[in-house]
């Protein structure tokens, strides 16, 4: 579409529902609140219209699966396109659609059968889950920060400074960590993209915890320092337990699990 096209279709739903969607700021364009919670609806709207053509054309006794995976924007950059790629090969009459969102955005997803099968943070109790990845937390901090230089750092030394709290959903666990060491992170600011949390960090905007597979590429200007003692998040792939999962889920979930045996395919998080 052209760019007044989609301002004059923005325009009439924004006429339609009552309320404004975006908002026009110095630095570009971006969602309202509501224009947020809009967003994330739409989403499943639009994965759960594709399994409802998903379904007509396994009834149709047609040769075409479609798998739909809800997947955290980092897995999908650094793990998800190696996995594809083997599962292509085996399976190659099913076709894939990834849906990129945080961590409560995905879970929400596989919860309510907008997506067959998601890459979740453990532990996530209500679904059944194979293994993917273990994923280090890391201390991000400016490159002439006093700490900067040491091999590893307490997350309580980071107590007293700025804190740049990751949105995507890493904050229950950064939050759990900060109070099992006894101490209160100072958030300062709260951000989703990652990029814009590094470039806060080397501004000297504060500092942040991140998981390794969410650091940008580009880490110019900054230190990436292992946390002590060291903490981590773990990822699996996961389906609704009482639920027949789709068989491309399982056949997923099982090429991760390879290495397990058959009945450790699937385990309980």
């Amino acid at each position: 579409m052209t760019q007044p096209a989609v301002s004059h279709a923005i325009r009439g739903l924004e006429r339609e529902l009552g309320v404004s969607l975006l908002v026009r700021r110095s630095d570009g364009v971006a969602l309202t609140s509501v224009g947020a919670a809009v967003a994330e609806r739409a989403a499943i709207i639009l994965a759960q219209l594709e399994g409802v053509r998903a379904d007509a054309a396994a009834a149709a006794d047609r040769q075409s699966v479609t798998l739909r995976i809800g997947v955290l924007p980092s897995a999908n950059a650094r793990i998800m396109p190696a996995l594809l790629k083997e599962f292509a090969a085996a399976h190659p009459e099913v076709r894939v659609t990834a849906l990129e969102g945080s961590d409560p955005e995905v879970l929400d997803w596989v919860r309510t059968g907008a997506v067959d099968v998601a890459v979740v943070a453990e532990p996530a109790e209500d679904l059944l889950t194979a293994p993917l990845a273990t994923d280090d937390l890391l201390a991000v901090l400016p490159a002439d920060h006093p700490r900067a230089a040491q091999g590893s750092i307490p997350i309580a030394d980071l107590s007293h400074e700025p804190f740049i709290m990751p949105a995507g959903g890493c904050a229950p666990i950064i939050t759990g960590l900060a109070r099992a060491a006894g101490v209160r992170l100072r958030r300062h600011y709260e951000v989703r993209d990652t990029s814009s949390i590094v470039a806060m960090v080397r501004e000297r905007l504060g500092v942040t915890i991140m998981p390794e597979l969410s650091i940008p590429d580009d880490r110019s200007g900054v230190r990436i320092v292992p946390l002590d003692p060291p903490a981590q998040r773990r990822l699996a792939l996961a389906v609704l337990p009482d639920s027949e999962p789709l068989p491309a889920a399982l056949a997923l979930m099982r090429l991760r699990s390879a290495a397990d045996a058959d009945h450790q395919v699937l385990r309980h998080a």
